[in-house]
């Protein structure tokens, strides 16, 4: 979530090797940035988990969208992850 209390709905999809260092990018920003939950990923699926969990929500801008319904958007990403075999490197 990028603004957990101004606008709970807002939240930003993407792909990072290092979660920890790309929130703290993220905090010169968004200093009230939280990190919902994080999924292994495969650089190539970023697109399709992108569209696939935003199915139904507001694209703000490049990776931000709004949900009227985050725990939606979450069990999605749930759902879509749980398909794809290990992400090994």
């Amino acid at each position: 979530m990028l603004e957990p209390d101004d606008d709970p709905g807002r939240f930003k999809v993407g792909f990072a090797t290092d979660v920890e260092e790309r929130m703290r990018q993220h905090r010169t920003s968004a200093p009230f940035v939280q990190v919902l939950r994080a999924w292994p990923c495969k650089p190539l699926w970023e697109r399709t988990a992108i569209d696939c969990v935003t199915v139904d929500c507001e694209h703000i801008r490049t990776e931000v969208f709004r949900a009227a319904d985050i725990d939606r958007v979450i069990d999605r990403a749930d759902a879509f992850f749980e398909m794809m075999p290990p992400a090994r490197y």
